[in-house]
């Protein structure tokens, strides 16, 4: 008589089987996790950079495109300054800062997004009497959550007409 043997697998084997896939699955998802929080990281700086780019590019130009820099009156903020622009037809413009950087007095468009705070924006007037004027630019961009920070300085010259 035949005596018929089952294979099948030991206790051992099993317990060795469920504690290297359980190894495996736990490093799979820390890895998952740790990628999903860099990428939104790195989408936090992302914004703040092309925030901060796009507002100084864009107050650049315009300080630029300028025919003059209208006179702040005394004892307004530093972040206040109006520009005089011979493409809109002498409309004054005044930029100003808060949680966002806006255009005032023309049509209240917004530079940049609700996604990041504006913590520092200056403008200081550094025309020397020859010169053409010339102003500085001082922004500081934060992410909403903290997380990201970018802060740029330029200057930019009215140029001659």
């Amino acid at each position: 008589m035949r005596v018929l043997r089952q294979s099948a697998f030991t206790l051992i084997e099993v317990i060795l089987y469920v504690a290297i896939v359980s190894i495996m699955a736990t490093t799979i998802m820390l890895f998952s996790i740790q990628i999903v929080q860099v990428r939104g990281e790195a989408q936090f700086d992302r914004e703040v950079n092309e925030n901060l780019r796009f507002a100084m590019d864009l107050i650049t130009r315009e300080i630029r495109d300028a025919s003059a820099v209208t006179s702040v009156p005394s004892g307004s903020h530093p972040d206040l300054i109006g520009l005089d622009s011979v493409l809109l037809n002498t409309d004054t413009k005044t930029l100003t800062s808060g949680r966002v950087i806006r255009f005032i007095q023309f049509d209240g468009s917004q530079i940049t997004s609700d996604k990041v705070d504006v913590t520092n924006f200056v403008l200081t007037d550094l025309q020397r009497d020859s010169e053409p004027e010339n102003i500085q630019i001082m922004i500081t961009v934060e992410a909403l959550d903290g997380s990201a920070s970018l802060s740029l300085q330029s200057s930019a010259s009215l140029r001659e007409r």
